[in-house]
């Protein structure tokens, strides 16, 4: 059904046929972007590792702190530390 109520898509141009050339990529432009890349990660795992001292010295309680030093933990870490803990239950 959809086939017979869609029109067909126009061909698609080809790069001969297109008029101008495109721009090439600003000078540098992997540098600046492995920067970034390198800063935000550095500075995303500054946060995670002293977050919670800070929320202490803040006046958080300690089960606070420790969940919400959880939520820094990627998922893949606490399915290794949670898949043992219940494996063990049945063994």
């Amino acid at each position: 059904m959809n086939r017979l109520l869609i029109p067909r898509a126009p061909p698609p141009v080809r790069a001969s046929e297109i008029e101008g050339e495109a721009s090439p990529a600003p000078r540098g432009a992997m540098a600046i972007l492995a920067f970034v890349f390198a800063a935000t990660w550095f500075v995303t795992g500054a946060m995670a590792a002293h977050l919670p001292r800070l929320l202490e010295i803040a006046g958080a309680s300690h089960n606070a702190v420790r969940a919400e030093g959880s939520g820094a933990i990627p998922i893949s870490t606490k399915r290794r530390s949670v898949i043992p803990s219940s494996a063990s239950r049945f063994m």
